[in-house]
């Protein structure tokens, strides 16, 4: 079967860092006999035909050296940052869709048997017109942050209503959805979309010796909390800093590492060093693989703080819960988004109020100082994320919705 899957970015080499789990989840159904075809945007006009054995179509949509409105940053952290950033959306629609009239025939000739469009807001405008040529399946995967975005659209004084009347109707050409979390899914209660033709399926880590060596992993255990994703206001980093700042007076042999990069890094480092505590601090910065791993492997619990930000923003699913569960990191995470999807209080980590610093001390206190309670909450944590994560049954319900699909469109 040949799938042609549609979204908003894809790496540009194999260096780049940008959805590292789509790659992951393109190389699992690929092993599982799928060809795999690629229809997203160019960047800086780069003609990319390949990465890895996938066939790849990079759509233009602006001169060469503007055309960055994906990649790098997402495009939710785009529009927020800089707002002349919304010129480029009819470009970039415009320019996908006049890319699918100029590719229709070579997708024909290639012989795609079914469409899977991810953030469907607004690609599957790109989905629906190539169905309509191809005459195939489609469907579409939400990871939540594109209906957030969208919602917003809606509050415009009657342009809402036609802007929700219009997806509404595209929405129904979809053959199935998936979405990444329960979270997501309550999200699309504006959409109408059918129950019966939405489906929970989440997805894994990418990283590799996951997979490879599983229960033969050796941990070596540091006084050491640890963060991991981008620094953005809703990850909620600042918190976790103040937190950490009360915790490190009962705990002074603790420090606290940082992975990851973003917009906030230079306040947060200030905030750092206005509380007196730089030298208890560690920021990382982006990091290869192989020291994420030892940051898993070396640290005693992980700590996923994030919040519902300014733009109502959260987290869709939150993989790197899933990462250090794996790893048997006890985690402590904010009860919100679709991280209820992966963290049980009590039995797998702990969940605590977004933005209550309080009740986040009081958490990473209570696993600190009882041993015993850590290492019951780490085997609950990998026995979890194990059965409910694994890339074996991430494949298994696509594959099965796949051909569920092809065989009703047969």
């Amino acid at each position: 079967m040949k799938i042609l899957t549609i979204c908003t970015a894809f790496p540009r080499n194999k260096n780049d860092v940008i959805t590292p789990w789509l790659v992951k989840l393109l190389k699992e159904l690929e092993n599982r006999g799928y060809d795999i075809y690629i229809y997203t945007s160019s960047y800086k006009g780069i003609k990319q035909k390949k990465f890895n054995n996938f066939k790849i179509i990079r759509f233009r949509y602006f001169i060469s050296n503007l055309e960055t409105f994906t990649h790098d940053t997402a495009v939710p952290e785009k529009l927020k940052q800089n707002p002349l950033y919304y010129i480029m959306v009819p470009f970039y629609i415009a320019g996908g869709l006049l890319g699918i009239l100029f590719y229709k025939n070579y997708f024909k000739r290639e012989g795609i048997d079914l469409i899977h469009v991810h953030w469907p807001i607004p690609h599957i405008i790109f989905g629906y017109m190539l169905k309509f040529f191809l005459k195939k399946p489609l469907v579409c995967t939400f990871h939540s942050a594109e209906v957030i975005l969208f919602k917003k659209f809606l509050r415009i004084p009657f342009l809402g209503k036609v802007f929700i009347y219009f997806w509404k109707k595209i929405f129904k050409k979809a053959d199935y959805v998936t979405v990444n979390s329960n979270y997501t899914k309550s999200l699309l209660n504006i959409l109408d979309i059918p129950d019966n033709k939405i489906k929970v399926i989440p997805f894994g880590s990418s990283l590799e010796i996951l997979e490879k060596q599983g229960d033969k992993i050796e941990h070596k255990r540091e006084k050491k909390i640890l963060f991991v994703g981008r620094l953005v206001e809703r990850k909620g980093v600042e918190y976790l800093i103040k937190a950490f700042y009360e915790i490190e007076k009962d705990f002074p042999e603790y420090k606290l590492h940082i992975v990851g990069d973003g917009p906030l890094k230079s306040s947060l480092i200030s905030m750092v060093h206005r509380l007196g505590i730089q030298h208890k601090v560690e920021f990382l910065g982006f990091v290869s693989d192989e020291k994420l791993i030892e940051e898993y492997l070396t640290s005693t619990l992980f700590v996923l703080p994030a919040i519902i930000d300014s733009r109502g923003d959260t987290e869709g699913l939150g993989v790197v819960l899933v990462e250090a569960m794996y790893f048997g990191l006890p985690v402590v995470a904010s009860s919100v988004g679709g991280i209820k999807d992966i963290v049980k209080d009590g039995y797998n980590g702990l969940l605590v109020k977004e933005k209550s610093i309080e009740e986040l001390v009081a958490a990473i206190k209570k696993l600190l100082e009882n041993e015993e309670f850590r290492n019951g909450i780490s085997r609950n944590a990998k026995d979890f994320i194990k059965k409910r994560f694994s890339w074996g049954k991430i494949i298994n319900d696509f594959e099965e919705l796949y051909k569920f699909l092809f065989q009703i469109i047969k």
